[in-house]
């Protein structure tokens, strides 16, 4: 029997990490075992392993058989490579299980071994920036993936406040042209016109969460995002939430579709992801000020406003009440809105150290003003490449 796959995909800042940490939460009660894949550009700075907090309390961790992570390029395209492995490693480790079962160890020898329980889902995440439509074709097109797993569901967490904006933003039908938007490179093509992952997410899904209805300002304004997905995409079943908490019955449950993530015989976009949409990674060995951090977020929105879309990071901070030690903060933020700030105290013997993923456009030019910036932190945080 295959291993049903739950691809969860959206938007930056849509709210996807939150919708996986309330599914996670709810595992005990539903009995079920999963494998998370994450595919975070900020895998590598260590930052999922904060944002994933319902995994750390016991009955939720052992329902959670394993979690991979991998970043720097999304699983659609550059990434993809990755997906197979991790696929492949899983499948081959739930071989073992059945064969362990039938009383057959690995050298063909009667007896059984210790084994790792029955994976009843795998949910993979994908960046904000990923298009599904890649992933769906890599897994039913490759026999060797297709034989072991089938893509069961395609849930699209979108920003309900935003998604207006994200689909007039660029993609299919919308022109990018790089000298209007201040493209320092004038010799690269005006008349290009690249994905719209906002568009190809809600499109291919089958599933669709019209999340942060907490931040709509009236329920007309709610109903033209709900319409403009069931334009895009009149199959997919559509759920309205606040802070991306959906019943874990709902998100696995049957697809309404006979197909999943086929986009209701939409052709999957061949168009390449907008090149001008890169990230800054900063590292810094040693505690900063969360005042700082913020400050330095809101100078670049004030000075380049609409190019940074998403912030990420985990910063260690002076303890509050001046009594000596260190607070782990998580931060998060959505385009110019303020940042979310999650305070805990730091692990003894845990590193002092912090981090901050900045994603958004042309943002190699924005390195010098962030160098600029960072001498009123008093730090050095290098800028790490793609």
């Amino acid at each position: 029997m295959r291993i049903p796959l739950l691809i969860l995909t959206g938007f930056l800042g849509a709210g996807k990490t939150t919708l996986l940490n309330d599914l996670i939460r709810q595992l005990p009660s539903s009995e079920l075992n999963i494998v998370v894949i994450e595919n975070e550009f900020a895998s590598n700075f260590g930052l999922v392993e904060h944002e994933l907090d319902g995994g750390l309390q016991p009955a939720v961790q052992a329902r959670v058989e394993e979690i991979y992570e991998f970043g720097f390029g999304c699983v659609c395209c550059s990434s993809s490579w990755e997906l197979v492995r991790v696929l492949g490693k899983i499948a081959a480790g739930q071989q073992d299980k059945d064969e362990s079962e039938d009383g057959i160890d690995e050298n063909g020898a009667n007896g059984t071994r210790e084994r790792g329980k029955k994976v009843d889902w795998v949910v993979l995440e994908t960046t904000g920036l990923a298009d599904p439509g890649p992933i769906v074709e890599l897994v039913t097109g490759r026999p060797d993936i297709a034989e072991h797993f089938e893509v069961a569901r395609v849930v699209t967490v979108v920003d309900t406040p935003l998604f207006l904006g994200r689909l007039a933003g660029g993609g299919e039908d919308v022109v990018v042209s790089r000298r209007q938007s201040g493209s320092e490179d004038e010799d690269k093509p005006d008349d290009r016109s690249y994905k719209n992952e906002a568009r190809e997410q809600v499109v291919h899904a089958d599933l669709v969460i019209l999340n942060k209805m907490d931040l709509v300002g009236t329920v007309a304004e709610a109903d033209d995002v709900e319409r403009a997905v069931a334009e895009l995409n009149p199959r997919a079943e559509r759920v309205r939430a606040r802070f991306s908490e959906v019943d874990v019955a709902v998100l696995l449950g049957a697809s309404t579709l006979g197909r999943v993530g086929d986009g209701g015989g939409c052709a999957v976009s061949k168009r390449a992801h907008d090149p001008d949409i890169d990230h800054i990674a900063l590292f810094h060995k040693g505690p900063v000020t969360l005042e700082g951090v913020t400050e330095l977020v809101r100078g670049l929105h004030r000075d380049y406003p609409g190019r940074i879309l998403r912030v990420k990071g985990v910063l260690t901070v002076p303890r509050d009440g001046g009594g000596g030690g260190w607070d782990t903060v998580v931060v998060q933020g959505v385009g110019a809105r303020e940042l979310d700030v999650k305070r805990s105290a730091k692990e003894a013997g845990e590193a002092a150290e912090s981090r901050v993923t900045l994603i958004g456009r042309r943002m190699g030019v924005l390195q010098k003003s962030v160098g600029e910036k960072l001498q009123g932190l008093g730090v050095a945080m290098p800028r790490y490449e793609l």
